[in-house]
């Protein structure tokens, strides 16, 4: 005997969480999706979009505001206009180093009320490169003196 029973509903999932877009970006497309009914588990690839679409949402952006710092606490969230997240000078000579470092620092001073930079030398790495650049000197120098020596 076969007894079978039609019925319509909706079944839920026991642990749901909706992702949605959230930066407004409009239409993308979708490259690749997992498939209905898988089975997921955290870090797992979901959608993939179309990366053409974001990069030029994301140059569109900064042409329209800039690159914009933004902070949230609690109840309140402010906004900051950031032109430069980073300036590398490059010198020709590394004794340039310390006198462009004090312009730059008095640069700085004058555009900015309050110090909301940060300027890096790597001075460690130039004595290091000295110093390395000085026991060069003294190897090949005593190659020298010893080749010197022997062809006389």
């Amino acid at each position: 005997m076969l007894i079978s029973i039609k019925e319509s509903g909706f079944l839920n999932a026991v642990n749901e969480k909706i992702i949605k877009n959230e930066i407004g970006i409009g239409v993308v497309k979708i490259i690749e999706i997992v498939p209905n009914g898988s089975v997921i588990k955290e870090g797992d690839l979901l959608v993939e979009l179309d990366r053409d679409r974001l990069e030029e949402a994301k140059r569109t952006a900064l042409k329209r505001f800039g690159d914009l710092v933004v902070s949230n606490s609690g109840s309140s969230s402010s906004r900051e206009r950031v032109d430069y997240h980073q300036v590398i000078l490059h010198m020709a000579h590394k004794d340039d180093v310390i006198s462009a470092h004090s312009k730059l620092v008095r640069l700085m001073q004058y555009g900015h009320e309050e110090q909301d930079y940060q300027i890096k030398v790597p001075l460690t790495l130039l004595k290091e490169a000295e110093k390395t650049r000085k026991m060069f000197n003294m190897v090949l120098g005593s190659i020298a003196g010893i080749s010197l020596l022997v062809g006389g």
